[in-house]
């Protein structure tokens, strides 16, 4: 007789940069452990800025395990002995969508991702989007910093277009990025 796993939950967290995707991430890692769920934390190796950390803009952090592929992570010890997985910047994986099927439908794991949905052009991030036909979605805004009266931002802007590097994967925060509503987005 085999047994056969129940399939994992899958939830992604997404909105706008500073919309507080990673501290969302965060504060369900912290509620998790206290219930005694082992977690495994996973970051984009090319995203330096965190150290090996999944880490939000106020500098609240937790220690992760940096890939460039999510795939890389399917053999590790620590994958074995986790019930949950927690992906930060999930919009930077190339396999997000297929690793989290297979780590949720054969692998029987909760899978919890934040990310963006969109670039600064407000163009998808298909493996993001791709994911959320399987999951549950979690929509955060932020708050338009152009405004600065409360209008939540759904967008992310470039604040100098002239810097904009020929990428969709420019990491940056606060130097490179705002969040803006609609009316600042297209510039009304």
């Amino acid at each position: 007789m085999s047994l056969i796993k129940e399939p994992g939950k899958i939830q992604i967290v997404t909105g706008p940069m500073f919309a507080a995707k990673s501290s969302y991430l965060l504060a369900q890692i912290r509620r998790d452990r206290v219930i005694g769920i082992k977690i495994l934390i996973i970051g984009w190796s090319k995203d330096t800025r965190s150290n090996s950390h999944l880490k939000t803009h106020d500098h609240e952090s937790e220690p992760a395990i940096m890939v460039y592929a999510l795939k890389d992570v399917l053999l590790l010890k620590e994958y074995e002995e986790c019930s949950k997985i927690i992906i930060d910047e999930g919009h930077f994986f190339g396999d997000l969508c297929n690793s989290v099927l297979l780590m949720a439908h054969r692998d029987g794991k909760d899978v919890l991702i934040g990310g963006l949905y969109a670039d600064y052009k407000a163009e998808p991030f298909d493996e993001m989007v791709k994911l959320m036909a399987h999951a549950k979605v979690k929509f955060l805004t932020a708050l338009c910093k152009k405004c600065k009266d409360g209008t939540e931002a759904i967008y992310t802007k470039f604040i100098d277009l002239e810097l904009v590097e020929d990428s969709r994967f420019n990491v940056g925060g606060s130097e490179k990025y705002m969040s803006v509503c609609a009316k600042h987005f297209l510039d009304l």
